[in-house]
C-alpha cells in the first residue's frame, strides 16, 4: 500500500478560499424527540492566515450556534495528487475524537464533498450511526 503525502499548509501558503468566502458542511438529520428535521452545519471561514470553524443547528429559520463547536481552529492540508482539501479540527483534548474531519473538491464546480465526518452529530442527541453529509458550498458574505 502506498501512502501519498499531503502538503501541510505553510504560513506563506494561502488558504483555499479568500477572506470573504466560506465553506459550508451540511447534513440532514431528525431530532429524534420532536422527529423535526434540522440541519446541522459546519462554517469554516478565513481570518487573517488562519481558519476557523463554527457548527450550528439550523431548525427553519432558526439558527442555534453550538458553543462547544465555536472558533475551532482547522488544520488545513492540500492533497496535490488527489486535488483534495482537507479540513480537521481538533477535539476538546487531546484523546477526543476530531471535532471535523473533510475533505473536498475545491476544483470542482460546484465543489464536491468527498468524505466527513464530525461529533457535533453525538453532541445534538442524535443515536449512533451513520448520517450522510447533505454536501458543501463555497459561499460569498
Amino acid at each position: 500500500m502506498t501512502t501519498l503525502a499531503r502538503r501541510p499548509s505553510k504560513r506563506g501558503d494561502s488558504p483555499p478560499f479568500s477572506a470573504n468566502q466560506r465553506l459550508s458542511i451540511r447534513w440532514n438529520a431528525v431530532d429524534p424527540a420532536t422527529r423535526r428535521p434540522f440541519i446541522l452545519e459546519w462554517s469554516i471561514r478565513r481570518e487573517g492566515d488562519a481558519l476557523l470553524a463554527d457548527a450550528q443547528r439550523i431548525d427553519g429559520a432558526d439558527r442555534a450556534p453550538l458553543e462547544q463547536y465555536a472558533d475551532l481552529p482547522i488544520v488545513w492540508t492540500h492533497d496535490e495528487h488527489l486535488r483534495l482539501d482537507h479540513f480537521d479540527a481538533p477535539g476538546a483534548s487531546a484523546i477526543d475524537l476530531p471535532a471535523l474531519n473533510a475533505s473536498v473538491d475545491l476544483s470542482a464546480a460546484p465543489p464536491t464533498l468527498i468524505f466527513a465526518r464530525t461529533t457535533a452529530l453525538s453532541a445534538l442527541g442524535l443515536p449512533g450511526g451513520r448520517y450522510e453529509p447533505a454536501g458543501c458550498a463555497v459561499t460569498t458574505d
